[in-house]
Order: structure tokens, then C-alpha cells, then sequence
């Protein structure tokens, strides 16, 4: 809400209550191969300042992953 005054960004926040048996199944789900992470990019360590800007682009479609190797 602070930053939703201060800037022409609006915020919201999404919250939600897990439990153990929502955890396992959606474990189930991942082992199955039913779901997965979609990833959008994967930068290298050293790629982070681009990593940064595609970030800020806000066509971001699904993670953005950091591979530290």
C-alpha cells in the first residue's frame, strides 16, 4: 500500500494459508511431471546487471533464474 502512494505503481499483495497435505500433493504433481516451473531466461552470475534489466522490462513471463556455477 506505501509504495502504491508514492509511485504510479500499483501493489497488491496475494496471500494464502498452506497446509502439509496441499504441499504433498503438490509435490506429487511435480514428481508426476503434471506441473512445472516455467522458466522465461536463465542468466550466468556474471549476467546479472541484463538479468536486472529484463526484470524491468515487465514482459517477464515466468522465472527468471541466476545459475551459479
Amino acid at each position: 500500500a506505501w509504495i502504491s502512494r508514492i509511485s504510479q505503481r500499483r501493489v497488491k499483495c496475494l496471500s494464502s494459508k498452506t497446509n502439509q497435505m496441499d504441499l504433498i500433493t503438490l509435490r506429487e504433481f511435480m514428481v508426476e511431471g503434471k506441473i512445472a516451473p516455467y522458466i522465461d531466461q536463465r542468466y550466468d552470475l556474471s549476467e546479472v546487471p541484463p538479468a536486472i534489466r529484463h526484470l524491468e522490462q515487465r514482459q517477464v513471463l515466468g522465472k527468471v533464474v541466476i545459475c551459479i556455477s
